[in-house]
């Protein structure tokens, strides 16, 4: 089990299961605030449990 906080992959979890199926609507730009707020999470989250993989990504896609 990764050691972060509940709250912050729960919110993942959730944005992942929402997300992630077609419902004919199109794209939904109030989406977007919250693709970037834990797209950030999910950057913190590989920083904080795997720092190395963290830097790697950060040195070769800059």
């Amino acid at each position: 089990m990764l050691e972060y906080p509940e709250s912050k992959k729960t919110e993942l979890y959730k944005f992942v299961n929402d997300s992630s199926h077609v419902t004919g609507d199109g794209f939904d730009p109030s989406l977007v605030p919250e693709a970037k707020r834990c797209a950030g999470i999910l950057l913190d989250l590989i920083k904080t449990t795997d720092e190395q993989h963290y830097r790697y990504m950060e040195n070769n896609l800059a």
